[in-house]
């Protein structure tokens, strides 16, 4: 979930399940206790957590948390993630992470046109002496004043001012380094332009060349870096997806112990009870628990929420955890 930073009035859902069997949906609850983290700082308890239940009867056990503290990216970060650690008292605890980023300047802004009426701008006065410009408009008579007005200000402005003038007023300042484009070196502008579409034929021919001598490994022009260069063999390439297809990523909620991992992400979920035993956790070498990175245990079993029974770790795994199934 995507934030922009200093927004205050988003809102992000969770499902509330029991603390005890871990399946069956809880209404009704108050009272609920929120941590938050932001990039590298501490937990903190939020002041006031406004946490709304959607619907008993439509949608038992969902319910929304309303985004409204610390939501502001450090000066000089261009996006943060942001952690919230949920409890109540008859709920599993619930972890969901979000991410705050920097909007570009334009970023949902659309330009307004103004509906007042449009006056003439005839003199450079107009536009100096008036704050608000709203509905104007340039008459070739107020464009000729204000290119008037900046050039006499170029001119007067010292040694960078007179460079600038040199491009506005079309003159040579005298001991300027930096003057206007000189005169054509043949007879016309027109026949340097004549010469440099000559080289740049010249230059597409060498390219052609060099395209011809091309080694015949490549494709188009690069490297080819699809699946089948692998052999060649169209049918291993396919194969090698379709067994790349059976990986399934996940990611460690709370509560975790050596033999019990509660996931906050499992990718395809567990749809069914024991959908993934028999299968093997492996924990990369990303994971924050350094004693987790390349162990290996067997699955023997999982509940459709995503617990996942192993065979006992030598560490707890912590939150934010990740891990593949193979």
């Amino acid at each position: 979930m995507k934030i922009a930073s200093g927004v205050v009035d988003q809102l992000m859902f969770f499902v509330a399940v029991d603390s005890a069997d871990l399946k069956t949906r809880k209404t009704g609850l108050t009272t609920f206790t929120v941590y938050r983290v932001r990039d590298t700082g501490a937990a903190t308890a939020m002041t006031t957590p406004t946490v709304a239940e959607l619907s008993a009867a439509n949608m038992p056990g969902v319910y929304s948390l309303l985004l409204d503290e610390d939501m502001t990216v450090a000066a000089g970060n261009e996006t943060e993630e942001m952690v919230f650690h949920i409890t109540q008292a008859t709920m599993a605890p619930v972890t969901r992470v979000i991410e705050l980023y920097r909007p570009k300047i334009t970023a949902g802004e659309t330009l307004a046109v103004s509906g007042s009426a449009v006056t003439t701008v005839t003199t450079s006065t107009n536009l100096t002496t008036n704050n608000d410009k709203t509905g104007y408009t340039l008459s070739a008579a107020g464009v000729q004043a204000i290119w008037d007005a900046l050039t006499s200000a170029l001119t007067a402005a010292g040694s960078v001012g007179k460079k600038l003038a040199d491009w506005v007023i079309g003159t040579t300042q005298t001991g300027d380094s930096f003057a206007r484009l000189g005169a054509p070196s043949g007879a016309s502008v027109s026949v340097d332009i004549a010469a440099v579409k000559t080289e740049t034929a010249s230059i597409q021919t060498d390219t052609n060349d060099i395209q011809t001598r091309i080694p015949a490994a490549l494709v188009g022009g690069k490297m080819d870096s699809s699946a089948s260069a692998i052999n060649g063999v169209a049918t291993s390439a396919a194969r090698l997806a379709r067994s790349a297809q059976g990986i399934v990523l996940g990611t460690v909620g709370a509560a975790s112990t050596t033999t019990s991992i509660v996931t906050s992400a499992l990718d395809p979920a567990a749809a069914v009870i024991d959908q993934y035993k028999g299968r093997i956790v492996t924990f990369d070498q990303g994971t924050t628990t350094v004693n987790l990175r390349g162990q290996s245990t067997d699955i023997t079993a999982n509940t459709a929420l995503g617990v996942l029974t192993v065979t006992a770790l030598s560490t707890a795994p912590v939150s934010g955890d990740s891990f593949v199934i193979t």
